[in-house]
């Protein structure tokens, strides 16, 4: 497990961003890519130029061809991919295609957008997010004043510990597990160890930038090697955009947002308190040790079956390949989501790490027909 920030860290930097942040509502035709000293940035009316990070630019791309569609029934070819060689193209050759382009579609664009930047710590002014004015601005320090005093209040009892948290460029991450919930896997005999004793607990977070909504999941944590798996499967999440493309949550009241916010974050906080429990934890345990009893004996391709379903990068694949044919959890399936989630701890990147963490978690939840293809030449 990726350890991330300490707890303390962890408030102290949803207070730096708390101070740094600032949000906008502005309509799209007055934006425009400009080229600077820096760059190409984005101009965002009179507020200023912008370094978009790169979820601004997909959320803005994704609008434009939401846009285009809207207005003419047919899908703009402008895909990532394209977006991406322009922009590269123009800041090596000093060309002048990109921002023609883009700014011609945002002429176009007639919605009213949330624009969120911040100034990073080297004083860079930066544009982290592009929403629909209809996105419901719930931030760190309202989701950790909703529900920590009671996860610390479960800490200083020793019902609960905090074994990661991190916030990074997109999301804020709690992973936590409760002590009363542990559980044994066995092994078949003649495996090196007789069993695994299996902690379990839950992982909480959001996205100020609309990666995310408020989420619980369950979490387990196997003691000795420290393998952590995300179960989405045993998730709850509480929707905070707006319903409808066209709500504008800047016609709303201050009043009428926090009264709408508390009501969102009461019921974030029922979700936290039942994120975990006896029942859930038994569900995982008995699907770990089905999966144990799930023989995977082609090691080689069933990685390479991974490997091409969730368009992992060579190094991910020779990770989980190297663990798992290390047979350190036997040659099973249960082996396999260990050699997934123990190839997690060598990631560097805390968002793809727990990516790894839910990959891990969710080959104990497949189907037959999924199973047969990863175990099957």
């Amino acid at each position: 497990m990726n350890q991330g920030m300490s707890v303390k860290d962890l408030f102290a930097e949803t207070v730096r961003l708390a101070q740094m942040k600032r949000d906008h509502y502005i309509d799209a035709r007055d934006v425009r890519w400009v080229r600077t000293g820096g760059g190409l940035m984005v101009a965002l009316g009179d507020l200023g130029t912008y370094l978009p990070n790169r979820y601004a630019e997909r959320q803005m791309l994704q609008d434009l061809r939401d846009e285009y569609k809207r207005q003419t029934g047919v899908s703009l070819d402008f895909g990532s991919g394209y977006w991406d060689n322009l922009k590269r193209e123009d800041l090596l050759e000093d060309g002048n295609l990109f921002a023609p382009q883009v700014n011609h579609w945002l002429s176009k664009n007639k919605g009213r957008k949330l624009v969120r930047t911040y100034a990073n710590a080297d004083g860079d002014d930066i544009l982290r997010a592009w929403l629909s004015n209809g996105y419901r601005i719930l931030d760190y320090d309202d989701m950790l004043e909703a529900v920590m005093p009671d996860l610390l209040a479960m800490m200083e009892s020793g019902d609960l510990k905090f074994v990661s948290t991190m916030i990074t460029e997109s999301k804020i991450y709690l992973k936590a597990l409760l002590p009363k919930f542990t559980k044994e896997v066995k092994y078949a005999p003649g495996h090196a160890r007789m069993h695994e004793v299996v902690d379990f607990g839950f992982e909480i977070g959001t996205s100020e930038i609309g990666q995310s909504n408020l989420y619980a999941r369950a979490l387990s944590v196997v003691q000795w090697c420290s393998n952590t798996a995300v179960h989405d499967e045993y998730s709850k999440k509480v929707r905070h955009a707006g319903a409808r493309v066209e709500e504008d949550e800047s016609e709303y009241s201050e009043e009428t947002r926090r009264l709408r916010n508390a009501a969102t974050l009461s019921e974030f906080r029922d979700v936290v308190r039942n994120a975990m429990n006896e029942a859930t934890a038994n569900a995982i345990r008995d699907k770990m040790q089905t999966a144990v009893g799930v023989p995977v004996e082609n090691v080689g391709h069933a990685v390479e079956t991974l490997k091409n379903k969730w368009n992992l990068t060579e190094k991910q694949h020779d990770s989980i390949l190297y663990y798992f044919s290390s047979g350190t959890w036997g040659n099973s399936l249960f082996g396999l989501s260990s050699a997934v989630t123990r190839a997690a701890e060598d990631e560097t990147n805390y968002d793809e790490a727990s990516a790894m963490e839910e990959r891990g978690g969710s080959l104990l939840n497949l189907t037959r027909p999924q199973i047969k293809e990863i175990v099957t030449v």
